[in-house]
């Protein structure tokens, strides 16, 4: 029977933490097993150091901003909004403003994205980030 706490966010948290935990050796165990995540890790690895949520600011340290990013074969960006169906102007919290500009500029910033795999571009051609401040705001 399932948990009644168990949801998507829950396992997919889960998996992250486990794979953050995993030895290099048990990484790229996972990688081979699942080549179409690699794409995904590399795009997230460059964004979280292009995103600058300013852990400084009170607040911002819970803000988690969904951006929808579709890719081109050679990995220049087509597009990236936010993935909620808002728009920047429809964001009235400052910091949250502020954080989402940041996250769109971060994938502006950090296009082309070189070095994916083609044989598995259906993969990565279209998704969503989440630019978790928690996350980027640890240990500074």
């Amino acid at each position: 029977a399932a948990s009644a706490g168990l949801t998507a966010g829950s396992v997919h948290s889960a998996l992250c933490n486990a794979f953050r935990a995993a030895s290099p050796a048990e990484r790229r165990a996972v990688l081979k097993a699942h080549p179409d995540l690699a794409g995904k890790l590399a795009i997230a690895g460059k964004l979280t150091r292009m995103w600058n949520p300013n852990c400084g600011v009170e607040g911002a340290a819970n803000i988690i901003i969904p951006v929808r990013i579709t890719l081109r074969a050679d990995g220049g960006l087509v597009r990236a909004d936010l993935a909620d169906a808002r728009r920047i102007d429809d964001l009235h919290d400052p910091v949250e403003r502020a954080a989402a500009i940041r996250a769109l500029n971060a994938v502006s910033r950090a296009a082309p994205f070189d070095g994916l795999p083609a044989e598995t571009y259906s993969d990565w051609k279209a998704f969503v980030v989440r630019f978790n401040a928690k996350q980027a705001c640890q240990g500074m």
